[in-house]
Protein backbone atom coordinates (compact mmCIF):
# COMPACT_ATOMS: atom_id res chain seq x y z
CA UNK A 1 0.00 0.00 0.00
CA UNK A 2 1.20 3.49 -0.86
CA UNK A 3 0.32 6.40 1.37
CA UNK A 4 -0.17 9.52 -0.72
CA UNK A 5 0.93 12.86 0.67
CA UNK A 6 -1.71 15.36 1.74
CA UNK A 7 0.15 18.33 0.29
CA UNK A 8 -0.90 19.05 -3.31
CA UNK A 9 2.65 20.07 -4.21
CA UNK A 10 4.10 16.88 -2.72
CA UNK A 11 1.41 14.74 -4.42
CA UNK A 12 2.27 16.29 -7.80
CA UNK A 13 5.95 15.56 -7.15
CA UNK A 14 5.21 11.91 -6.28
CA UNK A 15 3.11 11.46 -9.42
CA UNK A 16 5.80 13.15 -11.56
CA UNK A 17 8.40 10.77 -10.12
CA UNK A 18 6.19 7.80 -10.99
CA UNK A 19 5.72 9.12 -14.54
CA UNK A 20 9.47 9.50 -15.06
CA UNK A 21 10.24 6.11 -13.48
CA UNK A 22 7.65 4.45 -15.73
CA UNK A 23 9.05 6.33 -18.75
CA UNK A 24 5.57 7.69 -19.45
CA UNK A 25 6.52 11.31 -20.11
CA UNK A 26 5.25 11.34 -23.70
CA UNK A 27 1.89 9.86 -22.67
CA UNK A 28 1.68 12.38 -19.82
CA UNK A 29 2.42 15.31 -22.12
CA UNK A 30 -0.10 14.11 -24.70
CA UNK A 31 -2.73 13.90 -21.95
CA UNK A 32 -1.84 17.04 -20.00
CA UNK A 33 -0.82 19.51 -22.69
CA UNK A 34 -3.09 21.18 -25.23
CA UNK A 35 -2.41 20.95 -28.94
CA UNK A 36 -1.56 24.31 -30.52
CA UNK A 37 -2.69 26.65 -27.72
CA UNK A 38 -1.67 29.68 -29.83
CA UNK A 39 -4.03 28.56 -32.60
CA UNK A 40 -1.43 28.50 -35.38
CA UNK A 41 -2.89 25.51 -37.21
CA UNK A 42 -5.45 25.81 -39.97
CA UNK A 43 -8.68 23.86 -39.53
CA UNK A 44 -7.36 21.22 -41.95
CA UNK A 45 -4.02 20.92 -40.12
CA UNK A 46 -5.76 20.69 -36.73
CA UNK A 47 -8.03 17.94 -38.06
CA UNK A 48 -4.98 16.02 -39.39
CA UNK A 49 -3.16 16.34 -36.07
CA UNK A 50 -6.23 15.29 -34.08
CA UNK A 51 -6.73 12.21 -36.27
CA UNK A 52 -3.10 11.21 -35.74
CA UNK A 53 -3.22 11.72 -32.00
CA UNK A 54 -6.54 9.85 -31.76
CA UNK A 55 -5.09 6.92 -33.73
CA UNK A 56 -2.31 6.35 -31.18
CA UNK A 57 -3.82 4.89 -28.06
CA UNK A 58 -1.76 5.95 -25.06
CA UNK A 59 -3.70 6.26 -21.87
CA UNK A 60 -2.65 8.50 -19.05
CA UNK A 61 -5.14 9.76 -16.56
CA UNK A 62 -5.20 11.47 -13.23
CA UNK A 63 -8.05 12.11 -10.87
CA UNK A 64 -6.37 14.69 -8.71
CA UNK A 65 -7.97 18.00 -9.56
CA UNK A 66 -6.88 20.98 -11.62
CA UNK A 67 -4.47 22.43 -9.06
CA UNK A 68 -2.50 19.19 -8.73
CA UNK A 69 -2.49 18.73 -12.52
CA UNK A 70 -1.03 22.23 -12.91
CA UNK A 71 1.65 21.42 -10.33
CA UNK A 72 2.26 18.08 -12.08
CA UNK A 73 2.78 19.83 -15.42
CA UNK A 74 5.32 22.17 -13.83
CA UNK A 75 7.12 19.36 -12.01
CA UNK A 76 7.35 17.22 -15.14
CA UNK A 77 8.57 20.17 -17.22
CA UNK A 78 11.21 20.93 -14.61
CA UNK A 79 12.44 17.33 -14.31
CA UNK A 80 12.03 15.70 -17.73
CA UNK A 81 13.55 16.89 -20.98
CA UNK A 82 11.37 14.37 -22.85
CA UNK A 83 8.22 15.86 -21.32
CA UNK A 84 9.44 19.36 -22.28
CA UNK A 85 10.16 18.26 -25.87
CA UNK A 86 6.72 16.70 -26.22
CA UNK A 87 5.05 19.73 -24.62
CA UNK A 88 6.94 22.04 -26.96
CA UNK A 89 6.03 19.93 -29.99
CA UNK A 90 2.36 20.17 -29.06
CA UNK A 91 2.64 23.91 -28.35
CA UNK A 92 4.28 24.58 -31.72
CA UNK A 93 3.10 21.85 -34.08
CA UNK A 94 4.49 23.75 -37.07
CA UNK A 95 7.96 23.97 -35.48
CA UNK A 96 10.76 21.44 -35.92
CA UNK A 97 9.83 19.24 -32.94
CA UNK A 98 6.13 19.51 -33.77
CA UNK A 99 6.68 18.45 -37.35
CA UNK A 100 8.82 15.50 -36.26
CA UNK A 101 6.29 14.43 -33.62
CA UNK A 102 3.45 14.80 -36.13
CA UNK A 103 5.15 12.47 -38.59
CA UNK A 104 5.80 9.75 -36.00
CA UNK A 105 2.15 8.86 -35.26
CA UNK A 106 1.49 8.81 -39.02
CA UNK A 107 4.43 6.43 -39.53
CA UNK A 108 3.25 4.35 -36.56
CA UNK A 109 -0.31 4.07 -37.89
CA UNK A 110 1.02 2.98 -41.31
CA UNK A 111 3.47 0.48 -39.79
CA UNK A 112 6.62 2.44 -40.64
CA UNK A 113 7.63 3.27 -37.05
CA UNK A 114 7.50 1.54 -33.72
CA UNK A 115 5.44 2.66 -30.78
CA UNK A 116 8.76 2.81 -28.96
CA UNK A 117 9.91 5.67 -31.19
CA UNK A 118 6.87 7.65 -30.12
CA UNK A 119 7.00 6.79 -26.42
CA UNK A 120 10.77 7.02 -26.25
CA UNK A 121 10.87 10.43 -27.88
CA UNK A 122 13.11 9.37 -30.75
CA UNK A 123 10.78 10.86 -33.33
CA UNK A 124 13.36 13.25 -34.74
CA UNK A 125 16.28 10.82 -34.87
CA UNK A 126 15.22 9.18 -38.14
CA UNK A 127 16.01 10.46 -41.59
CA UNK A 128 13.03 8.61 -43.08
CA UNK A 129 10.24 11.14 -42.51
Amino acid sequence: MVVLPRSKRRLAHVIASWVVTAEAEVAAALALQPLDPRDTLSAEQRHWWQELLDAVILEFGTDVGTEVEDLLRRDLARNSSLYRRTRDALRQPLGEEGQALGVTPDRFVHGDASLGSLIGGTWNESEEY
